[in-house]
This record gives structure tokens, sequence and C-alpha cells, in this order.
């Protein structure tokens, strides 16, 4: 049976067929998180299922979008009628809001998983500030959205970057300091696996921007290369993941590893 694309829609049934193919090797990844969680049930896992959770739902909200526009012949947001009911639940889905939260509260499980590998003495006043950061995107997320306005789309882009790299960077940093401290092969190679993830998730967020800042600047109807690194960069992350850290035989968690290490230079 033929799929007849509406005109002009042609670029968003590629967009389609793409996360399609995302959602399939990201369903078979979480999974194998899933499977492994079962066998073991540590909490770390569970941080990480919760995280990469939440980003598998993001991807199948953002695929939903583009199967309403082509189901309904609707070039855009911006070619939706007001007047239609639900018109904003359409519109945040539309939007990629509704994704954008889903990925705000990934990036919060991802800090508690953050808090548990690698501080000893977490910091209020951080927790305090993501805390307000992940209402205050939250919040703009579902609520700046007005039709033919790109900036607003961008701005909402760059708040949820704001949080990834709050929550990200650190965690880079500390995955790395880990590294330098651990001699165990396993063990390095799980910090190391934990900084490829984090600065993946990173780089979704820095490929949608880029991707929403090229339909700002040229008008253009984004689904640029950069739209298509941002999922390819989710893969990345839950891969490298999967097979650095969750996937790694460890007798210790990291932190008693370090401790253990330093241990020994004292």
């Amino acid at each position: 049976m033929s799929i007849t694309i509406p005109p002009g829609l042609e670029k968003t049934y590629i967009g389609l067929l793409y996360e399609t193919g995302i959602i399939f090797l990201f369903l078979i990844l979480l999974i194998l998180i899933i499977i492994h969680y079962s066998k073991k049930k540590t909490v770390n896992t569970l941080l990480l299922l919760g995280s990469f959770t939440g980003l598998f739902v993001a991807i199948i909200f953002s695929w939903l979008s583009k199967f309403y526009l082509i189901k309904n012949g609707i070039l855009g947001f911006d070619d939706l009628d007001p007047n239609i009911p639900n018109f904003w639940f359409i519109s945040v889905l539309l939007q990629f809001r509704i994704s954008f939260v889903l990925l705000v509260i990934a990036a919060d499980f991802t800090y508690i998983l953050k808090v548990k590998v690698f501080d000893d003495m977490p910091k209020k006043i951080e927790r305090l500030i993501l805390i307000i950061l992940s209402i205050a995107t939250i919040l703009f997320a579902l609520i700046a959205i007005e039709q033919r306005n790109v900036l607003l789309d961008v701005l909402s882009f760059l708040s949820v970057l704001v949080i990834m790299t709050y929550v990200y960077v650190p965690f880079i940093i500390a995955s790395l300091k880990m590294y330098r401290i651990l001699e165990e092969t396993q063990y390095k190679r799980a910090t190391l696996s934990l900084s490829a993830m984090s600065f993946s998730f990173i780089m979704v967020f820095v490929s949608f921007l880029a991707d929403r800042l090229i339909m700002l600047i040229f008008n253009s109807e984004g689904y640029t290369f950069f739209y298509f690194s941002a999922w390819a960069f989710s893969i990345i992350a839950a891969f490298a993941a999967y097979l650095g850290y969750i996937r790694t035989s460890r007798k210790k968690s990291l932190k008693e590893e370090k401790n253990t290490e330093q241990e020994k230079q004292i």
C-alpha cells in the first residue's frame, strides 16, 4: 500500500522515518538496560533507566508531532487552526514542548546519579538551583508558545540546553577526575562511558538549537544536518552508558573504588 505525502511535508516524512529508526534502536538499548537492571537491581542503573526512559518517550512525542502533521496535511504549527479543540495540547505537541518537559526530568535523574556516583558532600545550593531551573524551563516550555514566533522556539531550546549544560558539564568533569584516580580497566572504562554519555546529551540540544537558529536566521523549514545529528547523539549516549557502565562487571561502586585508590596514595 502506497503512502501519499501531502505537498510540502516531504522533509517531515523523512524526519518521521528517521525517528522511527531511532525509536527502534533506542527500544533495543532500553530493553537491554531493563534486563540488566532486573538481574542486579542497583540504584544507579535504575536512575539511568529513568533518564533514558524520559529521553525515549521524548523521541516518541517528537515522532507523534510529525505523524499528526502528515495525517492532517498541516505544514507546521503556524498553519494550525487556533479554533480547533485541544489547541493548546496540540501546540505543545507540535512545538516539542512535551519532549522538553521529559528531557528536563531525564536530566534531573542524571543529576541524582551524579551525586550518588561522584559527590562525597552534595551541595544543597546546587540542588536548589537545578530545581528552580527545571521549574522555570518547564513553565516556559508549556506557556511561551506563539504561532509565527520562531524566537520563542529558539529560547525554549536554549533554556533546556542551559539545564543540560548545568547537569552534564560537571558530570563530565567529575568523570574525568575519577578516571585519573582509578587504576582498574573496568572502572576507568565506566567513567569514560559516563563522560561520553554526558557529552552526547549536551550535543543533542546543541544540535537542535543550531537547527532552530538556522530556521530563525534563514527562514528555513529545518531538518538540517543538525536535526539528524541530534537524535544520533541520543543513541550514542545510551550506547555508551550501556556498554561502558551498565554492562561492565564491577565488584565495587565507582565511589568505593575511588576511595580505595585514594587510601593507597596516602
